[in-house]
């Protein structure tokens, strides 16, 4: 029964259930409880943390059940009590608490005789936490270690797995030739942008695809790749990611202009302030600044972004200028076109990078990337046009010279709203540093038209 309620709880996260996925955990813990079966209520609470808190951005939440599952695993003596360790480093990681996230990967390293299959998860949770704190060479040394376990494991997906962080690292030393290799070797394993539940090829695939065109520094010699690649492999294509890089375009000419929000003092009553888990901020005085805690998204179960939000017509064009509020934060954020959870596109920057450019969003309760591309700029420019079913994405230096990030078919009707956000989900193989207080994204203005 143990067994059935655990995987009927990670079918529901699957599925976005989450309170049917909550339903499967709590009632485990009931009967384990209710049988004094001590391992049943250690591995409720371990699964309820690691999977339905942490993936849903509830990142405190899922500190508690593991550090809970961790104490029972330790009375009962179960060797289980070194996967908690590799669950609380995970969590401690994304809360910006570094070394206690290096703490555990190492307690966790050392509950497991060696060979094992947690053992190059240790090591990639270890290397993390020293790059972070700028021991990078000593961080590589580990990353190297977990890779060759990685490639001894069956699938592709593990090997990407260590293989991702380690090309990142060598780009982040300057060490363009090994990334670039690794970079190619991942998009020839995964060989497209395919979603795979549970293991999401999807951004693997595009984050592999960003750091390859960071590595060669080269649009044209980046368009070959991909021009060779979509030739080599045709299943590439029969998928909703269809912008592979930024091209030039333009925008529509929507005379009719209905907002225009400097955010000089304060927000009109317009807009609505939502912040989900109640740890975030903004500030309005001469532009917007919103403040996202660690561990704020949107994308996937993780709906707790900090946003401001407002309704809008159905054929409209929003844009949005912004930039980084300080180099102490990673500036992470966008604007959005919302229905509802289930609905919604969203134009981003600094998710994949801090000169990447994403589109995304969620169809039917299907998440998407639909585009992305590589801008280099301090202030840039977002715009979402909305023209019947059809979204298009738009991305500037300048506001003068314009490039796509995609489009794609958002066949909703009824009410909208439009907004911007902030997001604090800080993947630390990219930006390599504790930031204890999350990222944040100032916003110089808002515009938006009716057709």
């Amino acid at each position: 029964l143990c067994i059935l309620l655990l995987w009927a709880g990670k079918v529901q996260i699957d599925q976005k259930d989450m309170n049917g996925a909550r339903r499967c955990f709590n009632y485990l813990q009931e009967i384990a409880e209710r049988h004094h079966d001590l391992q049943g209520l250690a591995r409720s609470l371990s699964d309820l943390g690691s999977h339905l808190y942490f993936f849903s951005g509830n990142l405190k939440e899922a500190l508690n059940c593991c550090q809970k599952a961790l104490s029972l695993n330790r009375k009962i003596g179960s060797a289980r009590a070194g996967l908690d360790h590799l669950f609380l480093g995970w969590i401690y990681e994304h809360l910006g608490e570094i070394g206690k996230a290096q703490e555990h990967a190492q307690k966790g390293l050392g509950c497991f005789p060696e060979p094992n299959d947690v053992l190059p998860d240790a090591y990639r949770n270890i290397s993390t936490a020293l790059f972070c704190s700028g021991e990078v060479e000593k961080g590589l040394e580990y990353l190297q270690k977990a890779l060759s376990l990685y490639r001894e494991a069956e699938g592709s997906y593990q090997m990407v797995y260590g293989m991702e962080p380690v090309a990142q690292a060598y780009l982040s030393l300057g060490n363009k030739r090994q990334a670039l290799d690794l970079f190619n070797e991942i998009l020839d394993l995964l060989k497209g942008p395919k979603a795979n539940p549970p293991h999401d090829q999807l951004p693997y695939f595009i984050r592999a695809l960003a750091g390859l065109e960071a590595a060669l520094a080269d649009p044209s010699a980046f368009r070959t790749f991909c021009g060779n690649f979509l030739a080599e492999h045709s299943e590439a294509e029969d998928t909703p990611f269809t912008q592979w890089y930024l091209e030039r375009d333009q925008i529509k000419e929507i005379p009719e202009e209905i907002v225009h929000d400097h955010f000089a003092e304060s927000l009109s009553g317009d807009w609505s302030w939502e912040d989900p888990c109640r740890d975030c901020s903004y500030q309005v005085e001469d532009g917007l600044e919103i403040q996202a805690g660690n561990g704020r998204d949107l994308w996937n179960l993780n709906l707790s972004a900090p946003r401001i939000k407002r309704s809008t017509p159905e054929s409209l064009a929003v844009q949005t200028v912004c930039r980084a509020v300080s180099e102490d934060k990673p500036a992470i954020g966008g604007i959005l076109i919302w229905k509802d959870s289930a609905n919604y596109v969203q134009l981003c920057r600094g998710v994949m990078g801090s000169n990447e450019i994403t589109f995304r969003g969620c169809l039917a309760k299907n998440d998407l990337i639909v585009g992305r591309g590589h801008l280099s700029s301090e202030r840039i420019y977002l715009r979402l046009e909305r023209l019947g079913s059809q979204v298009k994405a738009l991305c500037s230096p300048d506001g003068k010279e314009w490039f796509t990030v995609g489009q794609v078919e958002f066949p909703v009707s009824g009410s909208l709203e439009v907004g911007l956000f902030a997001g604090g989900w800080i993947d630390r193989t990219i930006y390599q540093g504790a930031f204890p207080d999350g990222a944040a994204m100032r916003f110089e203005s808002f515009q938006m038209w009716q057709d």
